[in-house]
């Protein structure tokens, strides 16, 4: 479904374009937390960092996913990671992998490196409205 949406983008008429932004109801944020480009405004940039880098037992709220891959995708759909998510790591390995809380949930998710690698986070304070 992704990538045809994809290649849809490519070929669709702005007309066309305008009718299913309205039919969604011109939406700001796609599924994966990205800012959509509004069509005569400047885009829109934030203070994101790779969950990753983030400093151990600091909330913040997932701002966005990367939807490059489909199966990384499900792994943190499985895992319950997706946009506005509260997370805390709670411990970092050598090899860079993540115990993380997800939520209100008390049990650690464990996150390997490169799926740390696909999620971008902001201090929980400054969650993005939706």
């Amino acid at each position: 479904m992704h990538d045809e949406a994809e290649r849809l983008e490519h070929f669709i008429s702005e007309r066309f374009e305008d009718r299913v932004a309205a039919i969604l109801g011109d939406p700001e944020i796609d599924p994966h937390g990205h800012p959509i480009p509004q069509k005569h405004e400047h885009g829109v940039f934030r203070d994101e960092v790779f969950l990753i880098q983030w400093p151990l037992r600091t909330p913040a709220v997932i701002s966005s996913v990367s939807d490059r891959s489909p199966s990384a995708l499900r792994e943190l759909e499985r895992a319950g990671l997706r946009p506005g998510v509260t997370v805390n790591i709670q411990q970092r390995n050598s090899a860079g992998a993540l115990a993380l809380t997800v939520g209100s949930v008390p049990d650690p998710v464990r996150l390997s490196n490169d799926l740390a690698h696909c999620i971008l986070v902001l201090p929980a304070a400054s969650q993005p409205k939706e």
